[in-house]
């Protein structure tokens, strides 16, 4: 899993950094949308475990299942606005999901 990220040369005080770092980042992730979506959200923890779930896999649905290749996903910046872009995508489509379902 580490050679798949391009993680495996980087020491382990760093991969503890980066765990803590990305817990951090989804747990404010998870407030700050459970503040804008108020009743219509999972919660802080579910708003959080969503966002993360759409970052992991949108860009490997953008990227590799519609054939745009590892090319253009060679710059971060462009895999970091697609990991953001795809976890609130996500989030939105659960909301709205969920939204539909309790009125019906």
């Amino acid at each position: 899993m580490l050679a798949y990220l391009g993680l495996q040369s980087i020491p382990t005080e760093m991969l503890y950094f980066l765990a803590i770092t990305v817990f951090a980042a989804s747990v404010g992730f998870g407030w700050g949308t459970d503040m804008v979506l108020k009743d219509y959200g999972f919660g802080p923890v579910g708003n959080a475990l969503l966002g993360v779930v759409g970052a992991a896999f949108g860009p490997r649905i953008w990227f590799v299942g519609l054939g745009h290749g590892w090319g253009a996903a060679g710059d971060p910046s462009s895999l970091l606005i697609c990991a953001a872009a795809s976890g609130s995508l996500l989030l939105f489509a659960a909301v709205v999901l969920k939204r539909a379902l309790v009125r019906a």
